[in-house]
């Protein structure tokens, strides 16, 4: 679950607003998304001492640091209160809108760890209902239903995932991959380059595009693609 935009964009916003409140809990949930858990830990801190010292009454303020501290329950594997924290913050917030579409696919997550795949599901499924403008919403959605299986509602989400955020190389990744679970290689290949055009050496594209081409029978290209995938990852 990734990317609204990159975290140097979310940086320089907290440079060129260093005393805005959203600035600073915008970088911060997206670290904790990205897993940039020291980042977030910080800006949590820092956002709560800020709350506390001036006195704020802003909801939507509490509720995104709420969710921040929950997302960090989740990495640091404290589930159930990070359960009891989110189950409440969805409770309680309006059910349209970005902040409850980041509500429920930040408990579809955990659900999933959890192996409770009806809840995830229903979670994600809410989130894009939420805000039908969230490319992470649909990104989400379409990865857990690749878990399932369920080609056809992936290629789906990831379709308009990439109308929403043309640039988001994975989720290109994903619906080649999908496309080619359909028996669709050359629409399949065609993500897998679209997904490189953005990141030339972006491995998992390079390796997919390599079993694609080998598929196609065009053995001389898939080659050349395994061949690169190998040497990223002898150089990582």
């Amino acid at each position: 679950p990734l990317q609204r935009a990159p975290m140097s964009c979310y940086s320089r916003a907290l440079r060129l607003h260093a005393g805005s409140q959203l600035a600073r809990l915008k970088h911060a949930l997206a670290a904790a998304k990205r897993g940039f858990m020291d980042i977030a830990i910080k800006e949590l801190s820092a956002a709560r001492a800020t709350c506390v010292g001036r006195g704020s009454s802003d909801e939507t303020e509490k509720t995104m640091i709420e969710e921040l501290g929950a997302m960090i329950m989740i990495q640091a594997v404290m589930p159930v209160k990070a359960s009891l924290t989110l189950d409440r913050l969805v409770a309680s917030t309006d059910q349209a809108g970005s902040l409850s579409a980041s509500l429920l696919a930040a408990r579809g997550v955990l659900h999933q760890q959890q192996h409770d795949a009806a809840a995830a599901r229903a979670d994600f499924a809410r989130a894009v209902q939420a805000d039908p403008s969230d490319a992470d919403a649909h990104y989400n959605l379409g990865c857990f239903r690749m878990q399932e299986l369920d080609w056809r509602g992936a290629f789906a989400s990831f379709t308009k995932t990439i109308s929403l955020q043309p640039k988001q190389k994975y989720a290109y990744l994903n619906r080649g991959v999908s496309l080619y679970q359909m028996h669709r290689v050359e629409e399949a290949l065609r993500d897998f380059n679209s997904a490189l055009s953005l990141d030339p050496e972006f491995g998992q594209a390079l390796l997919n595009r390599g079993v694609m081409q080998q598929v196609a029978g065009r053995h001389a290209e898939a080659e050349q693609d395994l061949s690169k995938t190998l040497e990223l990852m002898q150089g990582s």
